[in-house]
């Protein structure tokens, strides 16, 4: 019971701060360490109309993206002086014949207010991805779509809602099961992200 009301407690906040989410959140992440895979395709500086990927390997089978969201990333100078900038910590695992990154944000977790670190819990978030030397796609799965599933089959996977949003709160083989058996719905996931690989002349 101490348990269950921890997780409740961790995924309540997560609640408070991803209310206005578009995509699904998890408790845990969706890949076991022995899984963990790396592509070279996916390292690189990657951009959108609206967005910039900056992605490096890290420590072990671990990528750091650096994401920045811009007015207009393809014209503006290369300081990006009008962007918003996040860190995360990306891992890759493969999943049948899929490709899927989980994504778990960093650059808060360096505070050093220890009563603000009680208190704050980094959620995941997941991907289908599909890589080549020029182009990065990423499919997000939709969290309304999850939330309005999740209405009339409560009992399909651990979760936790409120009002307006839903979070996984599953283990990682059950997440890995659940995504599996949605890969093939059209409607479970959000329209691709397409980014295309910055060249530097």
């Amino acid at each position: 019971m101490k348990m269950f009301k921890t997780l409740i407690a961790i995924a309540t906040i997560g609640i408070l701060l991803f209310t206005t989410a578009c995509v699904t959140t998890t408790l845990h992440p969706i890949y076991e360490r022995n899984q963990l895979i790396q592509l070279s395709e996916f390292e690189g500086e990657w951009i959108s109309t609206r967005s910039v990927w900056t992605i490096k390997k890290d420590m072990g089978n671990s990528y750091k993206l650096s994401y920045k969201e811009c007015d207009d990333p393809i014209n503006e100078p290369r300081q990006y002086s009008s962007c918003t900038i996040a860190d995360f910590k990306v891992h890759l695992i493969k999943l049948g014949d899929d490709y899927y990154a989980d994504f778990r944000p960093t650059e808060y977790l360096n505070s050093e207010n220890q009563f603000l670190q009680y208190h704050i819990r980094s959620l995941h978030s997941f991907a289908r991805i599909n890589a080549n030397k020029e182009r990065l796609q990423f499919e997000f799965m939709d969290n309304q779509w999850l939330f309005d599933y999740l209405s009339t089959n409560k009992e399909s996977i651990a979760h936790v809602k409120s009002e307006q949003d839903v979070i996984l709160t599953a283990s990682t083989q059950e997440l890995q099961k659940f995504i599996i058996s949605h890969k093939d719905n059209e409607e479970a996931y959000l329209e691709t992200i397409e980014l295309h690989r910055r060249i530097v002349r």
